[in-house]
């Protein structure tokens, strides 16, 4: 009785583990002279979720930018990020912002030390996005981050450094 127990125990946990959850796979993806630039990431549900109440809950700053594992630029090129530069490499992100209502995006390197910091713009949309979108644009060495979720959006600039 015990080992059936445990087998529908088990059974269970795996059921759950592979049962979907609403989350999708994210990338945004730019053109560069030398390359492309990349975000890689898993898109959260809304749910109908208060957003800026669950970001700003103790312990939500920083905001990992997105669900299941951390999302990550890849650049083959140098970034002038904000006042920062951004070396050619993989990189985590994470937004914060503090209670003057500023947001950032800082870029980590695989020691978790802070690589770059740009500034973000904090605006609002008429439409709705139930999943979060990160998207890139650009244009002659000038590109631009949006990241948007439910009608919160956060844009920042930057370009290829040098």
């Amino acid at each position: 009785m015990t080992k059936r127990l445990m087998l529908l125990a088990a059974a269970g946990a795996l059921l759950l583990a592979f049962t979907p959850h609403g989350n999708i796979p994210g990338k945004a993806e730019l053109e560069v002279d030398g390359g492309t630039i990349e975000i890689d990431y898993v898109a959260p549900e809304l749910k109908g979720r208060d957003l800026l109440a669950n970001l700003k809950r103790p312990g939500a700053n920083p905001w990992r930018l997105g669900a299941d594992r951390p999302t990550t630029l890849s650049t083959p090129v140098d970034l002038a990020f904000g006042e920062d530069t951004l070396g050619s490499g993989r990189y985590t992100l994470r937004v914060y912002w503090d209670d003057e209502d500023r947001w950032w995006l800082r870029a980590y390197d695989s020691g978790q030390s802070v690589a770059a910091t740009l500034p973000l713009e904090k605006s609002t949309s008429d439409q709705s996005e139930e999943h979060l979108v990160i998207s890139l644009d650009g244009s002659a060495g000038n590109a631009s981050i949006r990241i948007q979720w439910g009608t919160h959006v956060l844009d920042g600039t930057f370009s290829a450094a040098g």
